[in-house]
């Protein structure tokens, strides 16, 4: 999931019916382009197409969920687009690229180094795998290997309205699909698992932020 729709681009800047849709933003964004924004508050159109925060994942869940339980109970449908089973799919399978699809930020990218890996096979070696080294800040550096997910980073925490990931999780089950409630089920339990060993689990992106608690709670009652 993409980090935003809203962005600035020299499109925009030279748009001047952007400047009444959103002075504030107009304002800010044409005294530093293209060279000095502050990312936060004048995001180009690259930074908006990143998709390595977990953060971003929920809410899309809650908008296919949604539109699952309108076209699966609600007669005659009001769905016009897909079907009822192409949304709650979708739902599971965003919740599961909160997982495995995010990553640290790529802004963050210091470079890529190769490594060799032997086989079990004696004097036989398969080809480098490659490890992208992230910083988390100056005096910090930490390797990962070529897919970033499974709990590195921000999927690791608690997420606002991620709740929902344990209603899309019922319905699979009401619906009888097993294979995706239990891949959503397998992600989730590594994830109270970790937070099972922190001694206070209820944080979240930063330490003055309680946004996690409500997913955290939500499953740490389910299991």
């Amino acid at each position: 999931v993409r980090l935003s729709l809203l962005y600035w681009n020299d499109q925009v800047n030279d748009d001047p019916a952007v400047l009444l849709a959103a002075p504030k933003l107009s304002e800010y964004c044409r005294k530093c382009w293209p060279s000095n924004c502050y990312w936060l508050s004048c995001w180009s159109e690259k930074k908006s197409l990143e998709e390595w925060r977990a953060y971003n994942y929920p809410h899309p869940t809650a908008v296919y969920w949604s539109l699952y339980r309108i076209g699966r109970h609600w007669a005659p449908s009001w769905l016009q687009r897909s079907t009822w089973q192409w949304y709650l799919r979708q739902a599971q399978r965003t919740a599961l690229a909160m997982w495995y699809e995010t990553a640290p930020p790529l802004s963050d990218v210091v470079g890529v180094q190769e490594e060799g890996h032997r086989s079990a096979e004696p004097h036989t070696s398969l080809p480098p795998r490659k490890r992208t080294i992230f910083r988390r800040n100056q005096f910090e550096e930490y390797a990962i290997g070529e897919h970033a997910g499974k709990g590195k980073d921000t999927s690791q925490w608690g997420l606002m309205v991620a709740s929902i990931f344990q209603l899309v999780l019922s319905d699979l089950k009401l619906e009888g699909w097993t294979k995706e409630a239990n891949e959503l089920e397998t992600v989730m339990l590594a994830r109270v698992k970790h937070w099972r060993s922190l001694p206070f689990p209820f944080g979240s992106e930063f330490p003055w932020d309680s946004t996690g608690h409500e997913e955290i709670y939500t499953w740490m009652q389910y299991f």
